[in-house]
Parts: structure tokens; sequence; C-alpha cells
């Protein structure tokens, strides 16, 4: 890829394996857009915005487009430049929704083990990608005030249902 007038080129030769500019359907994944018109060379130059992205999906006809469906919620979800997105990090609350008991079986399944009703002591620690391992990052139990990557000295009472 080079630029060119400030907008990235990008070299669709090895993409395209000796077929026809014809026979392709360029479609911008990122901004969720088939492109209209053929390409007259197989340089193309499309604009991104400065620490955005972009995504070209080459596709000959006879191959399967993007649905639709997903086409228009990229188009909904990146109708808004990146530009005009705050970069402040902020704390997504989570609460854990009640659910429904799930009936018990009249038999106990071969891959299920008996856990004897008592107090457990658990503690678990995971690695996020999401950045360094902050508070935010990972899943919020009921019992913390934000979620975090690290549980310690957590009791935990199972009763037999």
């Amino acid at each position: 890829m080079r630029k060119e007038k400030g907008n990235p080129i990008i070299d669709i030769n090895y993409a395209i394996n000796g077929r026809s500019l014809n026979d392709i359907i360029i479609t911008d994944c990122y901004r969720g857009e088939i492109w209209a018109s053929v390409p007259e060379t197989s340089l193309l130059s499309m604009e991104i915005e400065t620490f955005g992205f972009a995504c070209l999906l080459i596709s000959f006809e006879d191959s399967k487009l993007p649905s639709q469906e997903f086409l228009n919620e990229m188009k909904n979800l990146t109708s808004i430049p990146l530009k005009n997105l705050s970069n402040s990090w902020n704390l997504l609350p989570q609460k854990m929704i009640e659910e429904q008991n799930t009936p018990l079986p009249l038999e106990i399944p071969q891959d299920m083990v008996l856990i004897p009703e008592g107090k457990f002591l658990f503690n678990s620690t995971g690695l996020e990608i999401e950045g360094p391992d902050d508070s935010g990052v990972d899943v919020q139990f009921p019992w913390k005030h934000n979620p975090n990557v690290h549980i310690f000295n957590s009791y935990l009472s199972l009763h037999f249902i």
C-alpha cells in the first residue's frame, strides 16, 4: 500500500489473480457499500480516516456477497466519523439478569457429577486482550462494584436443587 494525495493506494492484482476487472465486485465492508463502478486499473484509492479502519472484499460475480443486513448494519455503525466520537474511557455497568430455574431432570445426566453442599473458596485471575488488567475489564459479579479480572477469597455456597 502506498499513499497518493493523502489516500492509500491498494494494489488488488494479487486478489484478482489474473481475472478481468470486469469480473470483480468490490465491497467496502467497513462502510457497508458495494462499489458501483468497476475500476479501470488494479490500483484502488479510498479515503481512510486518521487512525481509522478499512475493509475491502474483492469477490467475483459467481461468489457469495455479504448480506444486505450486514451491509446495512455496517453503514449504520460507521455513519458517525471516528473523529466525532469521544476517546474517553468509561466503565460500562454490568448487571446480572435473573434466569428461570432449569427444570430438574428425572435422572442425573451422565456428564454431570454431584458437588456436595458446602462452602468453597475460589480464586480466579485472567488476562484480557482489551488492555491492562485494571478495573473495568472482564465480568462484574453481583458483589463487586465494578468488573475486574481478579477474584480473591470469595465464598460460594452450593445447595443441591
